[in-house]
Order: structure tokens, then sequence, then C-alpha cells
């Protein structure tokens, strides 16, 4: 069964190979596809912390924690330091005062003065003013969530269990309008608590992966408030989208300094398509990818090796046994990202090159790859320069002894195997500098074949 994360992938997919290129709002355009649905099963304590793109979710979570409270101001937030609302009242600030004041500047103001913060730290009636004090046309104000929760305990099988934020009245008014708009819910006969998320606009990227957590926080939040137990989380997206330019902007998404993919970051040159399962989507907090490299978040170099008893590689420059299980799994996990390789793993492998990946070659000789160096240091900032967040050494052994030291992930298949005249080893790592974050039994028929997902301990 695919882990629930492929889903985003598959959509990432879908975006890059049939997105319509539109000009949206900000004038960079999009890759944008229209409906799509994909669902989370939060029963088990699991959470959908992506995992093959940074995810803030400690922010994700204040932010929701913040729209609860009814807040449209941004120095509460500023007091938890998340920043991804500030650059509008900044923009605004500007525009009307003609004072040329950074971002920084700007916020630790908002910070120390409170009058300021009144003054211009306001996003007009946002999110948590429609989820709390949405304002009827007699002037009463409706507070969504509380009412909510009163249904869900009193009257858990109705079918207007649902709040939202897209106040046409006041639409005009709000620094941003509604994203995530809709959230609807839903109560089985065993007290299990469903979540539908209709987002109407949203960054694949940069906005997805953030509102999963939100909606995922908030789920549990009422859960517990209702005396339920979480269920499903079904996210419904209306135009869907990915920026074809490249960016390092850390703006929210939707936003003025919404960031992309490179042009040709497609599953085919480098966009993040993987199936694994991944460390994000568990229990327990684990954190998503730290992976920086002074560049921008969310690099990430994986050592993918499949080794006999004794770390065994090789012999007379192949691989000495057959499991398709293993190959397929390569296959899968590599798809879109770029593979450093050395020259005799190069000549080794049945079809060159890798289809779908960015093949880089570390050899002082002429060959046929799409990007070749003859130093181990150039490879990484190559394959990060063409836009590949995702980068996976696939050996031999210098170029795995060379690699480890800097990864940030093993993928390490056990094939229970001996091989008495292997020439060619995985070299030894430290089990204490490594977490173990999953195990899966690929094969089970001779050679057994283990697949174990190690994590840098930071």
């Amino acid at each position: 069964m695919a882990h629930p994360e492929q889903q985003y992938l598959d959509l990432l997919a879908q975006t890059l190979e049939r997105g319509d290129r539109r000009v949206d709002r900000t004038g960079v355009g999009t890759l944008s596809l229209f409906g799509a649905m994909l669902r989370f099963d939060l029963s088990g304590g699991q959470v959908p912390i992506l995992t093959t793109k940074r995810v803030y979710w400690k922010t994700a979570v204040k932010e929701m924690l913040w729209f609860l409270t009814g807040g449209t101001n941004i120095r509460p937030l500023l007091q938890e330091n998340v920043r991804i609302w500030s650059d509008w009242p900044l923009a605004a600030y500007r525009r009307e005062s003609g004072e040329e004041i950074s971002q920084a500047a700007f916020e630790q103001r908002v910070l120390e003065d409170e009058a300021f913060a009144a003054r211009w730290g306001e996003l007009g009636p946002v999110y948590g003013k429609q989820w709390r004090r949405w304002l009827g046309p007699d002037g009463h104000e409706h507070d969504q969530i509380a009412a909510l929760i009163e249904t869900l305990r009193t009257n858990p099988s109705s079918r207007r269990m649902l709040f939202h934020a897209w106040n046409v009245a006041e639409v005009g008014q709000m620094a941003l309008p509604p994203c995530h708009m809709v959230y609807q819910y839903h109560v089985t006969s065993d007290g299990r608590l469903n979540a539908l998320l209709y987002q109407r606009s949203v960054d694949l990227l940069l906005g997805a992966p953030f509102n999963f957590v939100g909606a995922a926080a908030l789920q549990l939040m009422i859960a517990q408030q209702a005396g339920l137990v979480p269920g499903d989380l079904v996210w419904v997206g209306g135009d869907t989208h990915l920026y074809p330019q490249p960016s390092r902007s850390g703006a929210r998404a939707d936003g003025p300094g919404a960031a992309g993919l490179a042009p040709d970051a497609s599953p085919a040159a480098g966009g993040q398509h993987r199936r694994l399962p991944h460390r994000g989507f568990r229990g327990g907090g684990l954190r998503p990818p730290s992976g920086d490299r002074g560049g921008g978040g969310g690099l990430m170099l994986t050592l993918v090796v499949a080794r006999a008893r004794g770390g065994a590689i090789g012999r007379d420059g192949t691989i000495p046994w057959a499991a398709p299980e293993d190959l397929a799994f390569f296959q899968r996990e590599t798809l879109g990202g770029a593979v450093i390789m050395g020259r005799r793993t190069w000549e080794s492998l049945p079809k060159r090159p890798l289809p779908r990946r960015m093949n880089i070659v570390v050899t002082s000789q002429p060959l046929e790859g799409d990007a070749l160096f003859t130093s181990f240091e150039a490879a990484i900032p190559a394959a990060e320069a063409a836009g590949h967040a995702r980068i996976y050494s696939i050996g031999g052994a210098r170029v795995f002894s060379e690699h480890l030291p800097l990864a940030d992930r093993l993928l390490v298949t056990e094939v229970d195997l001996e091989v008495p005249d292997a020439d060619t080893f995985f070299p030894a790592f430290d089990p204490k500098d490594w977490n173990l974050a999953t195990r899966i039994a690929l094969r089970s028929e001779a050679p057994a074949c283990v697949l174990y997902e190690y994590l840098r301990r930071r």
C-alpha cells in the first residue's frame, strides 16, 4: 500500500505534467490544475507532516491557535516569532507613510509599541474574525467555532457542522481573501471525527504542506473538545498550482513572495516525486528535514545502497544478486531527483542515463551523463543549482565514502546473502549518529531484503 505522502507527490507530478499555464495576480504565472483531493488517516496518531520539503509545522500550529483566538493583528504572532503575515501590514505602512522601513525594523516597532501595532499591525477581518465573530446583517456576531463544538456534542449526526471564512461583504477589507475557506465535520457511528477542508487556491509547494498541518491540528483540538477521536482528514483543492519561476523566498504561500519550481522541475527533471514511508507522517512529533547547506531550506542528501552480509555491495564490477523488489523501490524513490555516481556505477547501469532524473557522474573520463565532474565537491552544488532539493548518492564505494559525512539520510537495503568473493563494500557508519526511522520488508524469498531508513541525529 502506498504511503499517504505519495498522494501529494502524485498531485505535484500531475500538476507539472497536465497543469494549465496561467497568468495570475502575482504576475509570475502558474501551472494550475483545477480540482484535487487527498485523504489522510489520523486515527493512529499520525499527522501529515511531509518530508519531501521542509514544513515549519510549529508555525502552522501557532497560526491555527491564533486564528482560534479570533485575532486579526500580527502582534501576537510576532510575539511567538511567527512572521508569515507581516508582508501586508508592512506594504500598507510603506505605502501610506512613505518610509522605507525594513521588515525587521517594522516588526520590532510592532512588538515594542502597542499603539503602533494597533494602527499598523491589522490585517482586516481575516480568518479569526470570521470564525469567531462573523457579523450578521442584524449586527449580531456569530461564533462559528463554538456553534460547531456544541453541535458535535449534542447532535453529531448533523450535516450542518461546518464553518467558513468567505464573508462576501468583508472580503474586500481583508489583507488576503481566505484560501482555506470551508471546514466541514462528520462523526461516524463509533465516535470518529472526520474533517473536510476545501481550499479555493493553494500553492502546492509552500501552501499545501503548511495547511495540512494546520487542518490536522485543528481537527485534533476539536475532537478533544467534543469528546471524539480523530478519523480522516480530507483535503480538497480548487485552483491547485505551482509557480514555475524559481525563488528562495520564505514568504507565505499565495503571497507577494510566493515561491515555486524552476521551469524544468518536473518528475522528469527534478520535481519532488518519490515513494517511501517518510519520517514526517508519523506520531511522536518527528521533525522535518534539516538539510540546510547555507542556501535555503529543504536540501537533502540521501545515500541509497543495497548491501549483503559484511557490507558487500559488489564483486567484479557487478551486483552479485537479483532483487527486483529493491530495484523497484530504488526507481520509485529516486524518480525526479538528482543521482550522483562514480564511473563504474554509471557503466553498470542497464539503461543510461537513468530516465527522469538528473544523472551526475564523477569521473575524469569523457562520458554521456547529464553532468560530468572530476571532483566530488562540485557534484552536490551542481545538483542544487539545477533546482534539485533531493539528491541521491548511489555509489560506488568511493562516492559513498565521500558523501557519508555529508548525508542527511541513509536508505540501506540489507540483503540476506553471503558474498565470499566480494571486493567492494559500503563504508561503516556509527549507529549512534543515526535514528532508525523506518523498517520495511521488501522481499521474503531468498535473498530476503529489508529496507532501513536512517535519519542523521541533529
